[in-house]
């Protein structure tokens, strides 16, 4: 028994989980992104557009954006209990944390202006959010092993503990 393999799955499942996360992690906050530009650009804060790295923003949601999306489809295809759907889950958990940790610069927020400069640091909320990107990574292993009793059950294997098998 092969829990990779591609024969165990539901693709309707795998490609619902990366059109979803396709939209939370990629497309509507390069919307949001490109809209924020255009507007401080086009009312003459492109300077403030240029100090906060905007366009690295951008490049960032992608780079980051993109692996999220493909492995989402992995972890919506394969079935609950599986180990093979908290690995991809646990992987996709990490790179939601440093998506989230890149995206806000690390709580950390600096403006120069002519007269006067600002500072905002807001790593505590970062941090926070990061952490309830993490419990989501414990989720998928508490799913794991609440469905994987019966996720064996459906390949009509018995779940071994140990040396001892359970019934």
């Amino acid at each position: 028994m092969n829990e990779f393999s591609l024969n165990e799955g539901n693709v309707g499942k795998g490609i619902a989980a990366s059109i979803i996360s396709a939209v939370k992690y990629l497309i509507f906050p390069l919307l949001i992104l490109m809209s924020a530009t255009s507007l401080l650009i086009n009312n003459g804060g492109g300077e403030v557009a240029e100090q906060l790295r905007l366009e690295d923003i951008k490049y960032v949601l992608l780079i980051l954006g993109i692996p999220i999306t493909i492995l989402s489809f992995f972890r919506g295809f394969y079935p609950k209990g599986s180990i093979s759907r908290f690995t991809f889950g646990a992987i996709i958990t990490v790179l939601i944390c440093l998506w989230i940790w890149m995206v806000t610069m690390g709580g950390n927020l600096i403006l120069e202006f002519e007269q006067f400069g600002v500072t905002l640091n807001f790593t505590g909320l970062v941090l926070l959010f990061i952490l309830a990107a993490a419990l989501k990574g414990v989720y998928y292993f508490v799913e794991m092993l609440s469905y994987r009793r019966e996720w064996l059950g459906s390949k009509n294997v018995a779940p071994v503990l140990g040396s001892q098998i359970v019934p």
